[in-house]
């Protein structure tokens, strides 16, 4: 995409993307706010997970990517801010999921992991 993804557009590149979540996406009224739409994609991509629909977890990774990298200043800080925090709960855990979702990780996404766990270190 060359166009800015703006909050506007948010919900329905998710729903685009997300063809396993598009239901709960869809759900959510429009006005939704993008911090609470990027909560319901990290909650989307744990349960994901946890039933190990690794491809799935793949396509909300790589959107998650897209957001951060083409969406404007409030979407990529949210995307930095939310999803990228609560993600790294899920990598901290260790367990088999977390290795593969570790492996999972388009670049952009693994640089901003890297660059939150360094900053916050003692």
């Amino acid at each position: 995409m060359n166009d800015v993804i703006s909050k506007t557009d948010l919900l329905n590149v998710l729903i685009n993307r997300i063809p396993e979540a598009r239901q709960d996406f869809m759900v959510l009224p429009r006005e939704t706010g993008v911090y609470t739409v990027l909560h319901k994609l990290c909650e989307v991509t744990s349960v994901l997970a946890y039933q190990n629909k690794f491809r799935a977890v793949k396509r909300c990774l790589l959107a998650a990517e897209e957001l951060l990298k083409e969406g404007d200043k409030q979407v990529s800080n949210a995307v930095c801010t939310v999803y990228v925090f609560r993600l790294s709960m899920l990598l901290d855990k260790r367990d088999a999921r977390s290795e593969v979702i570790h492996y999972l990780l388009p670049r952009a996404l693994r640089t901003e992991y890297h660059r939150q766990l360094h900053t916050c270190l003692p």
